[in-house]
């Protein structure tokens, strides 16, 4: 008897994890950011998965992916910091909604790269690696864009 009360649970338990896990949808998409500035590539290539809720979309995670854009180059002063934060950043996405991350503006030169002056929320910018930051929001809002 107490055996089928444990087959019971467990089955009861396993139904009401496919149920639970088949209500929460999720998305995936790709998107990059890349600008041409003294010669080289400049940008970055992310994988942005988000989630939907009652409330709307939200991100659930940034990845960024390899590519052949040049994110930092060797010998700007800025590098470290970048390299040090790029993590940081990535999670700082983690639950925001897909419609507050696509109203963020970025001011653009006319060449069409971002300008080093941003006002976009300090929890997405690395002091020292402004630009780059605003190329890793501009390649996640290119990834929203492609959902």
């Amino acid at each position: 008897m107490k055996g089928l009360k444990i087959l019971f649970t467990t089955i009861i338990l396993a139904l009401c994890g496919v149920m639970f896990c088949g209500c929460i949808k999720t998305q995936t998409a790709t998107g990059e950011f890349a600008c041409t500035e003294y010669g080289t590539n400049y940008g970055i290539k992310v994988e942005v998965v988000v989630q939907e809720s009652a409330e709307g979309l939200r991100i659930r995670k940034v990845s960024v992916l390899e590519s052949d854009l040049v994110d930092a180059t060797e010998g700007w002063e800025g590098q470290k910091a970048w390299k040090e934060h790029l993590n940081s950043l990535t999670l700082a996405y983690r639950g925001e909604y897909v419609d507050s991350v696509l109203a963020k503006q970025v001011a653009m030169s006319p060449a069409g790269s971002p300008q080093a002056s941003q006002n976009f929320g300090d929890e997405f910018i690395t002091t020292g690696a402004t630009v780059s930051s605003a190329r890793l929001l501009l390649a996640v809002q290119n990834a929203l864009k492609n959902l």
